[in-house]
């Protein structure tokens, strides 16, 4: 595990974090990783409620793993994650718009790749012909989401404490929803 992690940790870097601009350095190993980068800011975690600071929590591929992994691996800042799905969503420099197009095919729901999730959505079908809303949970504990919405905007979103990332999903349409209805 650790060889192949350390492999895909550099790979990973060399062509995908480091190509997108601006370049980011997500971790899989935010307990040692984010205190090097900068001592004086600590790393969001998970707490069981959102004032309390109650069993803080946090997923460290390299020591469940001994390296980093695709699925649930890193860790990125709401800065971070929002550069990463912009480089993805508005520039060939990770996927061409042919890859992007294919990924969700809203007259096959079943047809689609990393959407793990479509919300039906009357509003995007009567304005948008578009039939659902698709978007994947963000993070190993389920406390963000990312939604693509109609005409090819993203939005990302996180909450701490209660809730989950179809929480986080609903507030991201409604908010988008409320913000373009007086278009139509």
């Amino acid at each position: 595990g650790q060889i192949y992690g350390d492999y895909f940790e550099e790979w990973m870097q060399d062509n995908i974090f480091g190509v997108i601009k601006p370049q980011i350095r997500p971790s899989c190993d935010p307990a040692v990783d984010f205190p090097k980068a900068n001592p004086a800011i600590a790393f969001a975690r998970y707490y069981d409620a959102p004032v309390s600071g109650d069993n803080p929590r946090f997923w460290s591929e390299k020591q469940k793993n001994y390296g980093c992994h695709a699925q649930g691996g890193y860790y990125l800042s709401m800065r971070q994650l929002a550069s990463f799905m912009a480089n993805f969503q508005a520039t060939d420099t990770l996927v061409s718009e042919m890859v992007r197009n294919l990924m969700y095919n809203d007259s096959d729901p079943g047809a689609r790749l990393v959407w793990s999730h479509v919300t039906p959505s009357a509003f995007t079908a009567e304005h948008f012909g578009v039939k659902g809303i698709p978007w994947h949970g963000g993070d190993n504990l389920g406390h963000s989401a990312i939604v693509q919405f109609p005409g090819g905007y993203i939005a990302v979103g996180a909450i701490t404490g209660p809730g989950n990332g179809g929480d986080v999903e609903a507030a991201l349409k409604d908010a988008w929803g409320a913000a373009v209805a007086d278009n139509f």
